[in-house]
C-alpha cells in the first residue's frame, strides 16, 4: 500500500459525518500534505474509486422525508384521502356532480401540479359548484330514467320475437349506456375548469365526446373498469375513484389547455 492509499483509507475510517478533516501528517510524496484539502465522504469514495463507502456512510435514505419513497407515500396517502371524502360527499346523490368536479380538480391542480393542498382544494370546489353539479346530476339522473324506461319498453316487445327484435335489443342495451357514458365523463371534469351553464355545460361535453372519440372511448373504459372493481369487491373504493380521477386527467388535460 503507498503512502496515497493509506493517508485515504486513514480518512475513511475517521469519517463519520460531513465535517471537514485536515490531517496533522507530514507532506507525502508529491509534496503539501496529503489529507490537507478539506474533503467530505463523498469526496473520499471518489477518491477511494466507488460509491460502496459513500453509500454504507449515508444516513439511511429510507428514513429521509425528503425521499422518492416517501413522497410516493404520501401521494398514495392522498389519492385514498381524496377517494374517501368523495365516496362521503357522494352519498346524499344529488351532490355526485359536485363531489366528482371536486375530486377531478383537486387531482389536477393538488396532487399533480401542487397549486394547492389537494383536501382544501376539494372542499373549496365543492362548494362552489354544488348548485351547478347538482342540476347537472339531476339532468343525468332523468336521462337514465328514459334509457331504463326505453330498455323496458323494448323488454316488453309487444310480441316482437325473432332475431332482428333480439340484436335492437342488445344493441341498445349496449351501445346507448356506453354512449351515454362517453359524454358523462366529460361534463363535471368541464365544470371543474371552465364556466358554463347547466345546458351549455353537457352540449360541450357533448361535442367533445365526439371531437374526440377515442379519448372519449378510453375515459368509459377506465370508469367501467373502476365501477366494476368497486362493485364487485367493494374494498376497492377506497382508493379506486382517486385513481379513475388521475386518469382522467391524462387524458382531459392536453384537451382542456386547447381551450383555456
Amino acid at each position: 500500500m503507498n503512502y496515497q492509499s493509506f493517508g485515504i483509507l486513514r480518512l475513511a475510517l475517521l469519517a463519520q459525518d460531513d465535517t471537514f478533516f485536515h490531517s496533522p501528517w507530514p507532506a507525502g510524496p508529491e509534496g503539501g500534505d496529503c489529507l490537507a484539502s478539506p474533503l467530505t465522504r463523498g469526496e473520499v469514495a471518489r477518491r477511494a474509486g466507488g460509491g460502496r463507502l459513500e453509500e454504507e456512510y449515508m444516513p439511511n435514505k429510507f428514513f429521509n422525508p425528503e425521499s422518492d419513497i416517501w413522497r410516493a407515500f404520501g401521494y398514495i396517502g392522498e389519492l385514498v384521502l381524496l377517494s374517501l371524502v368523495w365516496g362521503i360527499c357522494c352519498i346524499p346523490l344529488l351532490t355526485i356532480g359536485a363531489a366528482t368536479t371536486a375530486l377531478y380538480d383537486s387531482v389536477v391542480h393538488g396532487l399533480r401540479r401542487r397549486d394547492s393542498e389537494p383536501l382544501a382544494r376539494f372542499f373549496a370546489t365543492f362548494k362552489k359548484e354544488l348548485k351547478n353539479g347538482a342540476l347537472s346530476t339531476l339532468l343525468w339522473i332523468g336521462i337514465g330514467a328514459l334509457f331504463f324506461f326505453g330498455y323496458l319498453a323494448l323488454r316488453s316487445g309487444g310480441g316482437m320475437v325473432g332475431p332482428v327484435y333480439n340484436t335492437a335489443l342488445t344493441l341498445y342495451t349496449l351501445l346507448v349506456p356506453f354512449f351515454l357514458l362517453c359524454v358523462l365523463c366529460w361534463v363535471f371534469p368541464l365544470l371543474s375548469r371552465f364556466t358554463f351553464t347547466t345546458g351549455a355545460l353537457n352540449a360541450t361535453a357533448l361535442r367533445l365526446a365526439f371531437g374526440h372519440i377515442l379519448r372519449s372511448v378510453l375515459l368509459s373504459l377506465i370508469t367501467m373498469a373502476g365501477f366494476l372493481a368497486c362493485y364487485f369487491f367493494v374494498s376497492p373504493l377506497i382508493f379506486v375513484p382517486g385513481c379513475v380521477a388521475l386518469l382522467w386527467s391524462f387524458l382531459m388535460e392536453p384537451v382542456f389547455k386547447k381551450y383555456e
